[in-house]
């Protein structure tokens, strides 16, 4: 069975407000579901590090946040997440837009990054994220054709959630986004997209959901990961 690497934030990549052991132990629980085996890392440094030779994962997911310390990346450490980027499928979470704030490359891969002092959320509530895409069927990029193709009987129409809505993140342009939330004013804001698909560039998923086990309660948040999952891995 195909096994997905999942970095969890511990350590430097902790922080006092996401209950990352937690959130992870919930996301190989999806992870199981969608046939995958999940294998849970919170020595990122070293993990990274081992991704710079041999073979690798058939997934990453990142469940991690910002260095507290201004910790850098090792030699290795970077070498195996520049690696990663290169060669990998991802998810990465919530906090993760957060994460490798010294690694453009990181921002490059996800299509979207928290710019401290700039990005925000309001208080944790309970709000709807509808779906405004489509994951694309078979080969092909995200843009064009891919993006009017049906949703499928596993990507709900909807996904009701007690989490946190995140704003005025720094985005890419070629983002698809897949569910939107609104903001303060009611304009839209994204929750999840994808990017990648096409040629040999390895799929992107980001889902900004995914604060604490809450988020993980909701049947249509798990129900939307494990059809993210399965497209991550073709």
């Amino acid at each position: 069975m195909p096994t997905a690497l999942l970095l969890t934030g511990h350590g430097p990549y902790a922080d006092p407000w996401h209950p990352f052991a937690e959130t992870s132990s919930a996301l190989a629980e999806v992870a199981t579901e969608s046939g995958l085996v999940p294998v849970i890392r919170t020595d990122v440094d070293a993990a990274l590090a081992e991704l710079r030779i041999g073979p690798l994962p058939a997934l990453i997911i990142a469940n991690l946040g910002r260095p507290d310390d201004g910790t850098a990346l090792s030699a290795d450490a970077r070498a195996g997440l520049q690696r990663m980027l290169r060669d990998v499928p991802l998810l990465a979470l919530h906090a993760a837009a957060n994460a490798f704030p010294d690694e453009p490359a990181w921002e490059a891969r996800l299509g979207g990054r928290w710019v401290p002092d700039v990005s925000g959320h309001p208080p944790l509530d309970r709000f709807a994220a509808h779906r405004v895409g489509a994951l694309p069927a078979g080969p092909g990029t995200v843009e064009g054709a891919a993006a009017a193709l049906p949703a499928g009987p596993d990507l709900p129409s909807r996904i009701a959630v007690e989490d946190e809505r995140y704003l005025h993140l720094r985005l890419a342009e070629d983002r698809h986004v897949l569910y939107a939330h609104q903001d303060d004013d009611g304009a839209p804001a994204p929750t999840i997209w994808v990017r990648g698909g096409g040629g040999a560039a390895p799929r992107t998923a980001y889902d900004a959901l995914g604060h604490d086990l809450r988020s993980y309660d909701s049947a249509e948040h798990r129900r939307a990961l494990r059809a993210l999952l399965g497209w991550l891995t073709g």
